[in-house]
């Protein structure tokens, strides 16, 4: 948090996905992307399935962005941890997470290094979503949702998780 007497920073943007289609890849770049030109501030990222291919996905988009923010293409200077909602039926790949992790650059490495190979390299989603919201300025922050609120009720559902959401949130008071 800045020092007071300071401008406020962007809105900041806690963001969960179902990252299941199109639409929720295209939601998260445009969000980095926005992020990059200082617009609004994306200070969480958080999957509702439990899918390590989705997560890697997620932190290669943040990896992109971070490049192009930089100069230094594949950086990971602002990429963010990724809250992945833990499940004892893992959610199956779609094809969208295959192309682009898969990807080689001309001498034939790996385009994307993403950390997130197993589960322990994945943070718990409801403490990701909660930290963000504990980090804002008041009434400075907004949810953005692609996919079911299971992340979201699970933050509510915490002793503590809807007044974070009601003081950090924008809405009306």
């Amino acid at each position: 948090m800045q020092a007071s007497g300071q401008a406020r920073p962007p809105v900041g943007i806690v963001f969960d996905t179902a990252i299941s289609r199109i639409d929720d890849a295209l939601a998260l770049a445009m969000l980095y992307a926005l992020d990059g030109k200082n617009t609004v501030r994306l200070v969480s990222v958080s999957i509702s399935r439990s899918n390590l291919h989705a997560a890697a996905f997620c932190e290669a988009v943040g990896q992109f962005y971070a490049g192009s923010v930089s100069g230094a293409f594949g950086g990971i200077g602002r990429t963010l941890p990724v809250g992945m909602l833990a499940s004892a039926n893992p959610a199956d790949d779609a094809p969208l997470f295959a192309a682009p992790l898969e990807r080689k650059g001309e001498q034939g490495q790996p385009l994307y290094h993403p950390g997130i190979r197993n589960l322990n390299d994945t943070a718990d989603p409801v403490a990701v979503m909660r930290n963000a919201f504990t980090s804002q300025y008041d009434g400075n922050s907004i949810v953005v949702l692609s996919g079911p609120a299971t992340n979201l009720a699970h933050l509510l559902a915490q002793h503590d998780g809807k007044y974070w959401i009601e003081r950090k949130a924008k809405g009306k008071k």
